[in-house]
């Protein structure tokens, strides 16, 4: 069984980060130690996951790390942003995390939202 998480600060909340294109994630920044406890070189370390969204469609879960969309490395929160703002609406993307030492690769989709009318739906 792992030791105890390092503590981790600078909690970033997903659905704040990424404006409208939202993963519903809570993530922070791979400093040194958590470097080395979770034996990566780069990331971001999901603190939670929202339930019924992008990123738990795909399967992320929290204590991952988020290393790479689409093959492109992640190295902090705003790298991260910039990466999820550029995919287009309704495009899948690939997600490399690492988890429990072991790289997995996961599928999401930015569903299109549909709009709001208004309008009662007709009565039949």
């Amino acid at each position: 069984m792992r030791d105890a998480v390092p503590h981790v600060t600078g909690h970033f909340d997903g659905r704040v980060l990424c404006g409208r294109r939202r993963l519903g994630i809570g993530v922070t920044d791979v400093g040194q130690q958590l470097a080395e406890y979770f034996g990566v070189d780069h990331g971001v370390l999901v603190t939670t996951v929202m339930s019924e969204s992008v990123a738990a469609a795909a399967g992320v879960r929290a204590w991952d790390v988020l290393m790479a969309i689409d093959g492109e490395p992640v190295d902090d929160v705003g790298t991260l942003h910039s990466m999820v703002m550029a995919i287009d609406t309704g495009a899948t993307f690939q997600m490399e995390v690492s988890r429990n030492g072991e790289v997995v690769t996961l599928q999401g989709r930015f569903e299109e939202r549909r709009r709001e009318t208004g309008r009662a739906s007709p009565r039949i």
